[in-house]
C-alpha cells in the first residue's frame, strides 16, 4: 500500500469524487480540512441537486453543532449527525414496518416510535419478561442486578453464521437463573411500546438495508457524499453501511486516528479505520498539531507507538510538563494556586467513580443516588436526568443542543397523542393535543425557567424542584402537568435529597461541559490548563497508568494505553498529571523525559 500522502489542514483535493482515507493526530485540524473539504464539495461536485445532500457523520452532537455552524451557506447542501441520527432519520423511521416476526406482522409498534435514547431497563418492564419466561420468582430478589446487566447488553452479529444476538461486550457478572437465550424476547417488550434504543436504531438499519437493496440505491442517490469524522470509533455495523453505500455509488471518506480509538466498549473496532479499503481509495496524512505547545506534543510524540510525529503549528515551548506526587485534592490546591487569575482548571480521570470521588458530593456516589431514583419510580428519574442535563448544557452556553434534549425528553406516544409519564393531563383534556408544537414551546419556556431560577432550585430539594418544574409546566399549558407525588419511596426519597445532590452526581453524556469529566467526557474537546488524575485511590492502578506514559511500546496496542494518550492530548497550554504517590525510580525516569517532578 503507498504510503500517505501528506497534506495540510487547508489543503484543498483537486478531485472530490474519489473514496480517501486521513490520518492526523490530535489537535491536527482534522475537523477544520473536513469543513473545507465539504465547502469544496459543494462548489465543485456536479453530483449534488435540490434533492441530494453531502453526509457528514460526527461522533457527538457538541461536535455535529459546531460543524454546522462553522459551515455557513454551504450547511444547507449538507446532513450533518450522529451516525446514530442519520439511520434513524434516513432508514430505521421510514422504513421500520419492514421488519416482521415470525408471524409477518411487524416486529416493532413503527407508528409509536418517537426517537431513540440510551437503554435504561424499566424494572416494570423487567419484571414483566421474567414472568414471561417463567424466571419472575428466581429473580424478583435481584432485580437491580438483573436491570444493570441489561443495561449493559448491545447487539452482535456473529461474524460465522450472521445471527444477530444480545451480548455484554464489557465484563458484567450474569445474574444465575436470568435466561440470557431469551433476551431477543426481552427487547420485544419495548418495541411493542413504541421504545427504541440506540443500539436498536443500529441492528434495525443493518437489517433493513440488509434484506431491502433498493433501499441502499435509493439512500446513496439522497447521499452520492458521505464523510466519516472519528472512522475508529466505528463499529462492524456501521462500517458496513458505508460500504453498502459506497457500492451503490456514494463517495466515501473517513477521517481518524487509531491512537484515539478508546471505544471498543460500544464495539468499536480500530482495526475497521486500518483495513477501510475501497476501489481507488486515496490515504492522505496531516502532521501538524495546532492545539498544543511544543513541550506537550514531545510528550504526546514519546507516547504514540505508529509513525505519526506531529509539528507544533504555534511554535511555542510552553511551560514544563508537572507531574505531582500526592493527595488529589492537594495537587489541585497547590495547581490553582500556580494558575494565573481567572484561570479554569479541568480534571480527568479514567471512569465515573473517580470522578464523583474528585467532585466530592457530600460523599454521594452518583451510580447509587441516580440507580436508587431508578428503582422508585423509572419515569421521573429518566425525565429529571433530562432536565438535570439539560440545564447544565445551556448554563454553559450550549442552549440550542440543550432544548433539542429537552424536546427529546417530553416523550408522546405517537400513536394517540398522549404524552408519557412523568407527565400527566387534565382530565376531560381531548387526547391527541400534544404535538410537536406544543412540545417545543413547553421545552422552551421551561428551559429559560430552569436556567433563570437555578440558583433558588440548587438551594433546596428535590421535591421542591419536582413541585417548581410542574407549577411551571400547568403554567405554560393549562391542562398539563406533572404527576402528583402522593405518600411513598419517591416523596421520601425527594424530601431527604437536596436537588443538587441530583445535578452534582448525574453522569452526564460525552456532550457534558463540566470542568471534572471522564477522559471518555472529555473526547472531542481541549483544554487551556489541563490536570490527569492517575487512579487517585489506588496506587498500584496509578502506576500502572504511568506505565503507559513511560514505556509506550510495552503496551502498544492496548486500549488502556490509548486511554492515557487521549487523556493527554486535550491540553492546550498547561499539562499536569497527579498520581498518589511516586517511586524513586519513577521520578527519575518522568525526569528523563525532561517533566518536572513535585512531591507534595
Amino acid at each position: 500500500m503507498p504510503e500517505p500522502i501528506v497534506i495540510e489542514s487547508d489543503t484543498n483535493l483537486g478531485d472530490v469524487e474519489h473514496h480517501f482515507r486521513v490520518f492526523a493526530g490530535p489537535g491536527a485540524g482534522k475537523t477544520f480540512w473536513l469543513i473545507n473539504h465539504i465547502k469544496n464539495v459543494v462548489r465543485n461536485s456536479k453530483r449534488l441537486s435540490s434533492t441530494s445532500y453531502i453526509a457528514c457523520i460526527s461522533y457527538t452532537n457538541v461536535a455535529v453543532s459546531e460543524i454546522v455552524d462553522r459551515l455557513g451557506p454551504s450547511a444547507e447542501y449538507v446532513d450533518s449527525s450522529t451516525i446514530h441520527s442519520f439511520l434513524y432519520r434516513n432508514v430505521v423511521k421510514p422504513y421500520l414496518h419492514l421488519i416482521k416476526d415470525d408471524s409477518g406482522s411487524p416486529l416493532v409498534d413503527y407508528v409509536s416510535v418517537d426517537g431513540h435514547e440510551e437503554h435504561k431497563p424499566t424494572i416494570g418492564i423487567v419484571r414483566e419478561w421474567l414472568e414471561s419466561v417463567g424466571s419472575w420468582r428466581y429473580l424478583y430478589s435481584k432485580i437491580n442486578e438483573v436491570c444493570r446487566y441489561l443495561k449493559k447488553v448491545k447487539w452482535v452479529k456473529d461474524q460465522i453464521d450472521g445471527n444477530w444476538n444480545l451480548k455484554t461486550i464489557t465484563y458484567v457478572p450474569v445474574p444465575e437463573y436470568l435466561p440470557t437465550t431469551r433476551l431477543d424476547s426481552y427487547k420485544a417488550f419495548y418495541w411493542k411500546r413504541g421504545i427504541i434504543d440506540h443500539e436498536d436504531v443500529l441492528y434495525f438499519a443493518y437489517r433493513i438495508l440488509e434484506e431491502n437493496p433498493l433501499i441502499r440505491i435509493h439512500l446513496s442517490a439522497r447521499f452520492p457524499y458521505v464523510f466519516i469524522d472519528e472512522f475508529q470509533d466505528t463499529n462492524p455495523v456501521q462500517t458496513q453501511v458505508v460500504k453498502w453505500l459506497a457500492s451503490e455509488g456514494t463517495i466515501v471518506g473517513a477521517i481518524g486516528d487509531v491512537e484515539q480509538s478508546i471505544y471498543s466498549f460500544q464495539g468499536a473496532r480500530y482495526q475497521d479505520f486500518l483495513e477501510f479499503d475501497l476501489d481507488s481509495c486515496i490515504d492522505y496524512k496531516i502532521e501538524n498539531n495546532r492545539r498544543s505547545t511544543d513541550s506537550i506534543i514531545n510528550l504526546l510524540d514519546h507516547v504514540r507507538t505508529d509513525d505519526i510525529r506531529q509539528i507544533g503549528i504555534r511554535q511555542i515551548e510552553g511551560e514544563s510538563i508537572i507531574v505531582y506526587g500526592g493527595n488529589i485534592g492537594d495537587v489541585i490546591s497547590a495547581i490553582r494556586n500556580r494558575l494565573p487569575e481567572n484561570e479554569i482548571l479541568t480534571i480527568v480521570a479514567r471512569n465515573n467513580d473517580e470522578v464523583n470521588s474528585i467532585r466530592k458530593s457530600k460523599y454521594v456516589e452518583s451510580d447509587d443516588l441516580w440507580n436508587k431514583l431508578e428503582e422508585i419510580d423509572s419515569d421521573r428519574s429518566r425525565f429529571l436526568e433530562y432536565v438535570v442535563n439539560t440545564v447544565e448544557m445551556a448554563r454553559k452556553g450550549d442552549y440550542s443542543l440543550a432544548l433539542k434534549r429537552l424536546i427529546q425528553g417530553l416523550r408522546i406516544k405517537r400513536r394517540n397523542g398522549e404524552i408519557r409519564k412523568p407527565f400527566k393531563m387534565q382530565q376531560g383534556c381531548r387526547i391527541g393535543n400534544v404535538g410537536d408544537i406544543h412540545r417545543r414551546a413547553l421545552a422552551v419556556t421551561l428551559l429559560e425557567f430552569l436556567v433563570t431560577d437555578y440558583i433558588r432550585m440548587i438551594g433546596g430539594t428535590t421535591f421542591e424542584a419536582y413541585q417548581k418544574i410542574s407549577n411551571r409546566v400547568n403554567r405554560t399549558i393549562s391542562w398539563l402537568s406533572l404527576t402528583v407525588i402522593r405518600r411513598g419511596r419517591f416523596q421520601d426519597f425527594a424530601q431527604s435529597t437536596p436537588y443538587s445532590d441530583l445535578v452534582n452526581s448525574v453522569s452526564l453524556s460525552s456532550d457534558e461541559t463540566r470542568t471534572i469529566r471522564t477522559i471518555h467526557q472529555a473526547k472531542g474537546t481541549q483544554f487551556k490548563n489541563l490536570l490527569v488524575s492517575f487512579n487517585h485511590k489506588d496506587p498500584g492502578k496509578a502506576r500502572t497508568q504511568l506505565g503507559y506514559v513511560l514505556n509506550p511500546t510495552s503496551s502498544a496496542g492496548s486500549e488502556e494505553k490509548r486511554i492515557t494518550y487521549v487523556a493527554l492530548s486535550r491540553a492546550e497550554d498547561r499539562l499536569f498529571l497527579c498520581l498518589p504517590e511516586l517511586s524513586n525510580d519513577e521520578i527519575r525516569q518522568l525526569e528523563l523525559l525532561e517533566l518536572e517532578v513535585i512531591v507534595l
